[in-house]
């Protein structure tokens, strides 16, 4: 069953086995002629398209959903997409996902599954099931084969909204940035990147560095240097994770950061999602 748009019309070069029926008439031309049998880019696994763009450029009717990128000419991957996110006229691919609801210590981010490895939680609904965005620990395929130099991060806490966008200089996947522990960064919200929304917490400035200080008061993803010994933002840390309250899944990068106090939220989720900006 395709994803995505699902009663979208197929693109004009679409192409598909004819089918005759009585009376040598062909059906198939004549479901095509009326656009019935329509099946718009994404939507299904042998009409992927190239990014989320690519699928509102096609039909600026689209809606966000889930939809089949192949992106490196090679992988074809099932992935969340906004469409036209807040009417801004670009649409982003999701990457990955993190989230306090089920624990805010998941030690899975510091290992293994922040290299090529791909991870779902079982706690929220299954990916493949999404009709919008939720709150759960994700990783997909799009990590691996996804090149992008716009990050957008949704930032949902205590269901409070809000978004921000990051221009990065070169078009890469984002196991490029958290595949290993290189430091990278720092990264704008320039003034053709988004924003918008009152529940930013984490990424409140407008830089993020990846890697910055793992073996000691960073993260893999702040939003600005440790104060008081203790970083916002992703998978962050004091004295690389031991002994001290200041770690979680997401942590707030507000003016109460210290070393001993406890800086995650429970109802607290970022959606990391990416797009190419030219």
């Amino acid at each position: 069953m395709p994803y995505g748009r699902m009663r979208g019309k197929k693109p004009r070069n679409y192409t598909a086995a004819t089918k005759s029926g009585l009376f040598g008439v062909n059906e198939q031309m004549i479901m095509q002629g009326e656009n019935q049998w329509s099946v718009g880019l994404g939507e299904d696994v042998n009409v992927p398209a190239t990014s989320a763009d690519a699928i509102y450029a096609e039909n600026s009717a689209a809606t966000s959903g889930l939809y089949y990128i192949k992106n490196n000419n090679v992988d074809t991957d099932l992935a969340w997409c906004e469409i036209n996110y807040q009417n801004s006229g670009k649409s982003y691919v999701l990457l990955f996902s993190a989230t306090n609801v089920y624990g805010t210590t998941a030690n899975w981010w510091k290992g293994q599954y922040m290299n090529t490895s791909v991870f779902e939680s079982n706690s929220g609904t299954m990916h493949a099931n999404w009709t919008s965005l939720v709150k759960k620990n994700l990783k997909l395929e799009t990590w691996n084969h996804f090149g992008f130099n716009e990050l957008l991060i949704i930032e949902d806490h205590n269901n409070d909204v809000s978004w921000k966008s990051y221009k990065h200089p070169t078009t890469q996947p984002m196991n490029y940035y958290l595949g290993n522990t290189g430091s990278r960064g720092w990264y704008y919200n320039d003034g053709d990147m988004i924003s918008g929304g009152t529940g930013r917490r984490s990424f409140t400035s407008n830089r993020i560095h990846y890697n910055y200080s793992l073996s000691n008061d960073g993260g893999r993803l702040v939003p600005d240097p440790p104060s008081n010994e203790a970083s916002g933002g992703f998978n962050t840390h004091v004295d690389d994770g031991t002994g001290y309250s200041w770690k979680g899944n997401l942590t707030r990068n507000d003016g109460g950061r210290h070393y001993n106090s406890n800086g995650s939220t429970s109802n607290h989720t970022c959606w990391f999602l990416a797009r190419v900006w030219n």
